[in-house]
């Protein structure tokens, strides 16, 4: 399935792409919407302030962002008013709704000591391992799990965790970090039963053991 992403918002478009790819999507970025795409697309993600000078592509669905002045500026030319998301939203519930979720991890939850110290990571494989068992990671969330162990009993801000994972290139204010955290919870506290990503309340995240 190929999703096609349009903006010239750099770091919107990365944090996209990374989170359709994690959904088996194949992501093409454009800041223009071409008049023939090479494949077939299934989901249109476009940016408002483009998609009014877009051609519209036949045949897919087409997901609509913006701020509210670019949203405004639409007036009666969107088809489907439900497919307008106003920034900032959540990434997760649009891909639910035109992607599907991705299949769960595991099924059966199972329950451990919390403790990171049973936690371990493997730079070759960029992988972890708790308990004995493999959890597959990608390069993102490999990364921000490193950061988070490497500097276990302190607060890493949502900005450090964005430059250091994510690159200069992206803005801070982005929900990024957020966005891979829950993926990381899902991998690891969802699926032992467990509680290591903490949420410190306007400073950012750590991890935490008994």
């Amino acid at each position: 399935m190929t999703a096609l992403i349009v903006t010239k918002d750099a770091c919107f478009a990365r944090m996209l792409y990374l989170s359709l790819s994690d959904r088996n999507a194949d992501a093409v970025v454009a800041e223009s919407m071409p008049c023939a795409p090479d494949e077939p697309v299934k989901v249109a993600f476009v940016d408002a302030a483009e998609y009014v000078r877009s051609p519209v592509l036949d045949g897919c669905d087409t997901v609509i962002f913006g701020y509210d002045t670019d949203i405004d500026a639409l007036g009666d030319e969107v088809r489907d008013p439900g497919a307008v998301y106003r920034r900032p939203f959540n990434i997760e519930d649009v891909l639910d709704r035109f992607i599907g979720r991705p299949a769960p991890f595991c099924d059966n939850t199972k329950k451990h000591r919390n403790s990171a110290d049973d936690l371990h990571l493997s730079e070759a494989s960029h992988s972890a391992i708790y308990h004995g068992e493999h959890i597959s990671l990608t390069k993102r969330e490999y990364e921000l799990l490193k950061l988070l162990i490497g500097k276990r009993g302190s607060v890493v801000s949502r900005a450090e965790a964005t430059r250091a994972v994510f690159g200069d290139g992206c803005a801070e204010g982005t929900n990024i970090v957020d966005v891979y955290v829950k993926y990381l919870r899902k991998k690891i506290d969802e699926k032992f039963g467990i509680k290591l990503i903490v949420s410190v309340r306007g400073a950012g995240y750590t991890i935490k053991g008994d």
